[in-house]
C-alpha cells in the first residue's frame, strides 16, 4: 500500500508547470511528467516498499505516508505555498456553450485525455501478456511465482504504472 500518491500529483504538476514556464506546450509537458513520475514511484517501491512486503500492511502506509510529507515538504521547500498556475495556448482558450451551460476547451483536452488512458490502462491490464501477470500476481502470488511470473518485477512495474498515472492529473 502507498500513500505517497499526492505528492507525486504534485510533482508531476510541478514538473509540466517547469516545462510550460520553459516554453514547451502543457500537452506535450504531460508525457514528461509522467515519466518523472514514473520513474519515482518505480524508486520509492524498489528501496522503501520492497523491504515491507512481508511486514503488517500498516508499515507500508505508515513509511509512505512519512514519503509523501518529505516529498511534499522538499517541494514547499523549492517552490513556496504560492499558487501558481500556467498560461494557456491559445488552442486551449475559449469554450463551447450548449444551452446555459459552456465547458471550456482547456477541460475537454482533460477529458479526452482521461478517457484516453483510462481506456489505455483497461486495454493493458486486459489484452497484455504483462497485464495478464499483474493480475495473477494480485490474485494469488505464490501461484503467480509458480507459473514463471517474477513477483517482484511486477510489484516495480505496478509500482511505476500507478505512479505514471498520478503524473497525469
Amino acid at each position: 500500500l502507498n500513500l505517497a500518491y499526492g505528492a507525486l500529483i504534485a510533482v508531476g504538476g510541478y514538473t509540466t508547470y517547469l516545462m510550460v514556464q520553459a516554453g514547451v506546450d502543457p500537452i506535450v509537458s504531460l508525457p514528461v511528467a509522467m515519466a518523472v513520475t514514473a520513474v519515482i514511484g518505480w524508486f520509492i517501491q524498489l528501496i522503501a516498499i520492497d523491504h515491507l512486503l512481508r511486514g503488517p500492511a500498516s508499515l507500508s502506509l505508515t513509511l509512505t505516508y512519512g514519503i509523501n510529507l518529505a516529498m511534499l515538504g522538499i517541494l514547499l521547500l523549492i517552490f513556496s505555498g504560492d499558487v501558481r498556475g500556467i498560461e494557456l495556448p491559445a488552442y486551449l482558450r475559449g469554450s463551447v456553450i450548449i444551452g446555459d451551460a459552456g465547458i471550456t476547451y482547456a477541460r475537454m483536452v482533460v477529458m479526452v485525455i482521461a478517457v484516453i488512458l483510462t481506456i489505455g490502462m483497461w486495454w493493458f491490464m486486459d489484452r497484455t501478456r504483462l497485464g495478464m501477470a499483474i493480475r495473477a500476481t494480485r490474485l494469488d502470488t505464490e501461484a503467480a511465482q509458480l507459473v514463471g511470473i517474477r513477483v517482484k518485477s511486477i510489484y516495480h512495474l505496478t509500482a511505476a504504472l500507478s505512479a505514471l498515472m498520478a503524473g497525469a492529473t
